[in-house]
Formats: structure tokens, C-alpha cells, sequence
């Protein structure tokens, strides 16, 4: 009886414990994280599905250097559902055709709607430079550096650029 008593209270003891651990660790908040697509109506949600489906294409066909094919994926995927990464994918493009103004154009439109992604930012500044607008650049590669200040690329990125331009501090 005895036995019995003690393997019919573990459970007890188990659940007891951990909401005891549970509610006494400082570092533990609750989840804002929302599902995007749930938040959104279904027709939506469907074009969102629908752009990322043709930008996932497009993706793989600039991987593959089909350049003029992805670039029509990424206007595929932007007429479905305007997003930053298809407007990135646009300008990359754009850049690797060599039709730099075009890029910075996609760029910018990417900007608008993810400000602070920094794969774009970082192709944006190098699609300034190329322009021969280095001021813009040097804006650019500064907001890198406040976006994200543990990455120490920026500010070697930056003083490369200045140096080039013979602006020593």
C-alpha cells in the first residue's frame, strides 16, 4: 500500500516542481510573435503564398545565372504581392545586367517596405557607389552600422569608401 501511495504522488510532485520552476525564471517572457498570414484576409494570404512561390523561383534562377528569367519572376512576384524581397530580387537583376540606375530604383522600393534589411541595404550602398553617389552610400553604410553594430564589416566598409574618396578623420 505504501508503494502505491508514493508512485500516485510523483506526478504531483513533478507537475508542482515545474510550475515552480516555470514561474520563478526572470528570463522567460510571453510570446508577441503573430503568424503574419493569419492576421491578413485570405485573399491576401493567397497572393502573399503566391509571390513567395514565384519568388522562390526566381531566386533559383538567379542562382542558376539566368538572369533575364529571374528578373521576370521577380516582376511576376511583385504584380502578385509587393514584398522587399521580390523588389531586392529585382535589383540584383537590374545590377547584374548592368542597369545600375534600375537597381537603385528596385532598391528603393525595397527600403520602403523593409527599412532596415540588411542584405539590401548592404547591395544598395554598393549600387551607390558604383553610381558615383558616394555621399548617399556613406548614409547608407551609417545606418548599417546603427542597424547592426556587433557586424564590424560596415565599419570597415565605410572607411574603405571614405579613404577612396581621400576624406580621412
Amino acid at each position: 500500500m505504501k508503494q502505491f501511495i508514493n508512485i500516485s504522488i510523483l506526478p504531483l510532485f513533478i507537475l508542482l516542481f515545474s510550475l515552480l520552476s516555470c514561474s520563478t525564471t526572470p528570463d522567460l517572457k510571453p510570446s508577441t510573435s503573430k503568424d503574419p498570414d493569419v492576421s491578413q484576409p485570405l485573399e491576401i494570404r493567397e497572393k502573399i503564398r503566391s509571390a513567395k512561390k514565384i519568388l522562390n523561383r526566381g531566386n533559383e534562377l538567379f542562382q542558376k545565372d539566368k538572369i533575364e528569367e529571374a528578373k521576370k519572376a521577380s516582376e511576376d512576384s511583385i504584380e502578385s504581392y509587393p514584398t522587399a524581397d521580390g523588389y531586392y530580387l529585382l535589383g540584383s537583376c537590374e545590377f547584374k545586367l548592368g542597369r545600375h540606375a534600375k537597381a537603385k530604383e528596385a532598391f528603393e522600393k525595397a527600403i520602403v517596405i523593409s527599412p532596415k534589411m540588411e542584405q539590401l541595404l548592404l547591395t544598395f550602398a554598393l549600387t551607390l557607389t558604383t553610381l558615383g553617389e558616394e555621399e548617399k552610400a556613406i548614409e547608407v553604410y551609417r545606418n548599417l552600422e546603427a542597424y547592426y553594430p556587433k557586424e564590424k564589416v560596415y565599419p570597415f566598409k565605410l572607411g574603405v569608401l571614405l579613404k577612396s574618396l581621400k576624406r580621412y578623420a
